[in-house]
């Protein structure tokens, strides 16, 4: 499985080059204009996609039918993914720890706890959205699931997006405020169970693909 990641890392390796300078320049740019919550979301957003991207791009070589001659089973090929997920969603955390720091030293107005809480909100939607986006990989391929991915990803945040427009969101601060420690227990709690069943999921699925 080690080589399975290698290979995987490898492959990606211009792509991981060019996330990490894009973020820095877009956090550079445009932190006084958005705020560092988007920013920090962005990031993680961003890391934790990677794992989308080697299925996708190992499927377009038609990757697994080769790694499947070798001795490698059905099993571990899904494990790695989901392994290599977990890699990204630390590398997300990292980077955006060290994005917190950097302001806080320019700026002197950082609140660990809060930017704690943070973390580990956007940290859970991206273990749900991952969650829901591997089986997708695995049963569809590449090719379908990059348009049934832009619906993952942009439905919640368009739903969000007019849910609060219409004022439907008016009261959330509110909530968050009395309940947050609770919502965010549960939405961690929801991300991991949720990973844990994709998981299985995602077995059952490769477990019976046909190339």
């Amino acid at each position: 499985m080690k080589a399975l990641m290698l290979n995987d890392l490898f492959a990606l390796k211009k792509t991981l080059i060019y996330i990490c300078v894009f973020l820095t320049v877009y956090a550079v740019i445009f932190t006084d204009l958005i705020g560092t919550e988007f920013i920090t979301g962005f990031i993680i957003v961003m890391v934790t996609m990677m794992v989308s991207s080697a299925v996708i791009a190992e499927d377009m070589v038609k990757w697994n039918m080769y790694a499947l001659t070798m001795p490698v089973t059905r099993r571990i090929m899904v494990k790695e993914k989901y392994f290599l997920s977990i890699l990204f969603n630390v590398c997300g955390i990292l980077l955006a720890s060290l994005y917190g720091l950097v302001i806080d030293m320019l700026n002197h107005q950082f609140d660990l706890a809060s930017y704690g809480a943070l973390i580990t909100a956007i940290l859970s939607v991206a273990l749900i959205l991952n969650s829901i986006l591997l089986p997708v990989l695995f049963h569809f391929g590449g090719e379908k699931a990059k348009y049934i991915m832009i619906g993952i990803y942009g439905i919640p945040m368009g739903g969000l997006a007019l849910l609060g427009s219409l004022g439907y969101l008016d009261g959330a601060d509110q909530i968050i405020a009395d309940y947050g420690q609770l919502l965010l227990i549960g939405l961690a709690a929801l991300g991991i169970i949720l990973t844990v069943v994709s998981y299985f999921v995602s077995q059952r699925i490769y477990a019976k693909k046909e190339w």
